[in-house]
This record gives structure tokens, sequence and C-alpha cells, in this order.
């Protein structure tokens, strides 16, 4: 059987007391997109900065490529192919569109040409002459969608994208929705998706796995997860 591109083997994540994770397992097979859904505090983000060892403490076992990365630094895992969109963007807001897209270029894998600001930003229609404007000068939109361009400029093997549309107007959403598909099919990249849209990360992805208080409740395919859609209802509803 191959190996995952990315494997979470019963990880459990701890901010100082605060047990947060409890044996979550996960898999994600390389230019696949799998989908994480669930409520605000349900662990999504917590998952993200545990996968890229930015911020919670972890134990369990996290795979790349078959090989343990669970005591590998997250500039290390970056290096690795691993590249993780905030779901509070963190832009830099006092340099340009085009600083902030060349700052991830350090980012990328040995023998990788990493993305040009210009080729990342052609990438989303919004981001169209943009280059040389300021991070604060950019509507919320425009700066989810830089963030995101930030994200592939190092032509990772997965990206990990946290509630990529919380706050956005839904044409911006809609419009998101179909460059990720296209960035996915043209990148080859693939990708974790941290969510509540349902509709958004059904466009985004093939698979899906739903959390709730920091246990896997459920895994599955869309179709899967149709079938059982009363029943996580509770799980999703706000």
């Amino acid at each position: 059987m191959t190996s995952p591109l990315l494997e979470v083997r019963d990880c459990d994540a701890f901010y100082d007391d605060s047990h947060v994770l409890h044996a979550v397992s996960l898999r994600v097979a390389a230019a696949t997109g799998v989908a994480l859904l669930g409520r605000n505090g349900a662990g999504k983000s917590t998952l993200m900065k545990s996968i890229l060892g930015a911020g919670p403490t972890v134990r369990g076992e996290i795979l790349l490529e078959g090989r343990s990365i669970a005591r590998t630094p997250a500039y290390l895992r970056a290096g690795m192919g691993l590249s993780l969109v905030p779901e509070d963007r963190r832009i830099f807001p006092h340099v340009t569109v085009a600083e902030n897209l060349a700052m991830a270029r350090r980012a990328a894998r040995q023998g990788v040409e990493a993305l040009t600001p210009a080729e990342a930003a052609a990438l989303f229609p919004m981001l169209e002459g943009l280059l040389d404007r300021k991070g604060y000068q950019l509507s919320g939109g425009q700066q989810q969608i830089l963030a995101v361009a930030r994200g592939l400029v190092p032509r990772p093997q997965l990206l990990l994208l946290d509630e990529p549309t919380e706050g956005l107007a839904p044409i911006i959403v809609q419009d998101m929705a179909a460059q990720m598909t296209k960035v996915r099919a043209q990148s080859g990249a693939a990708l974790l998706l941290a969510e509540q849209n349902v509709s958004f990360a059904r466009h985004c992805t093939e698979s899906v796995f739903v959390i709730d208080s920091g246990r896997i409740v459920f895994e599955g395919s869309w179709t899967d997860f149709d079938a059982n859609r009363a029943r996580l209802e509770r799980f999703l509803a706000v």
C-alpha cells in the first residue's frame, strides 16, 4: 500500500495545561484535497499548527512521505514542502504585495524553483495590477487572496489552508473556489482545508473529516458525508 503524503497518527495537542486534540488521526494522499470541517473551537486550527509544528505541544506521530517529522522544527517542515495559510492571514501591511510574495520564496524545497511574485499573482485575477500596492491598502478579500497566493509561492507539496472564507463576501468565496480548483490542477499540490463553509469545502476537495471537541468524529468521501448529513449536522451547526 502506498504511503500517504501526510499522515497524522494518534496525535494529542496541548497549549500549556489545555488538552485540545485527542488521539487525532488523518491522512492526505499526494495531489488530493481533504476538508476538515468543524465549528469554531473544534480544534481545526490547532491541528493545522500541529502539522507544521507551529505552536502547540504535540504527542503522537506526524509523517511526511513516510518519514517522521514530529521533532522537526517548523522552518524545516516548511522547507520540506508544507505551507500554512493561517486563519488570520498575517500579511505584512507596510510592504507591497510583490514583497509579501517574494518573502515566501525562501521556503521552497531544495531543487524546486519558487514562483515569482508576478507568477503567483497571476494565479488569482483579484491580485492583477496590485503588485505595487501596500498590504494595508488591500480589501479584506484581497488580503485573503494574497495570503493564499503567498502560500503557493514555494510550490508546496501540501497547502494547509485555514478558514480562508471567514468574513468574505459570497461572490469572493465563489471566485476563490473556482481559482483554488484551477490552481490545484495546475500545481499538483495536495490540499488540507480547514473550513466551516461546507459548500466551499466541497468544491475544493474530494474527501472530508469532521472534528468536534478535538476528536475526529467522521471521515469519508463527500458521498459518505451526504449519507450521514443528518447525524453530522450537530457537529457543524453554529
